[in-house]
């Protein structure tokens, strides 16, 4: 049997049975990642902007330009709408979160998508 949250209002009682499995389709629905969407096209413009970029010769940009939006319905362990920032650079990882090496060096790593994400959450 379903959960029943009974409410009283106004002019008596009411309640409510949630149906489960249309609130399952309605976050797996594209609609739901559509609302989401907006919302990290916002933070890749912030994490661009906060990207480092290096003086040195050979440095092409490619970490500041390697930013996308990804959406989908997430498979498992239980599906739902997404919409994901991520950076597509093969040193993101390192500009992320430091190396041994950089850290021996006394430098802190850049943090540009955590630093996005609070920037946008401060706004």
């Amino acid at each position: 049997m379903a959960q029943r949250f009974t409410r009283t209002v106004r002019g008596g009682d009411f309640y409510v049975e949630p149906n489960y499995k249309g609130i399952g389709e309605m976050i797996r629905d594209r609609s739901m990642w559509r609302g989401t969407e907006p919302v990290a096209k916002k933070m890749k413009l912030i994490a661009e902007a906060l990207a480092p970029e290096s003086k040195r010769k050979g440095h092409t940009g490619e970490y500041k330009r390697s930013f996308e939006v990804v959406n989908g319905i997430r498979v498992t362990p239980h599906p739902r709408a997404f919409s994901r920032l991520q950076n597509t650079s093969p040193h993101a990882l390192a500009v992320e979160y430091g190396t041994v090496a950089t850290r021996k060096r006394g430098k802190q790593p850049h943090r540009t998508l955590r630093k996005a994400a609070r920037a946008l959450k401060g706004a």
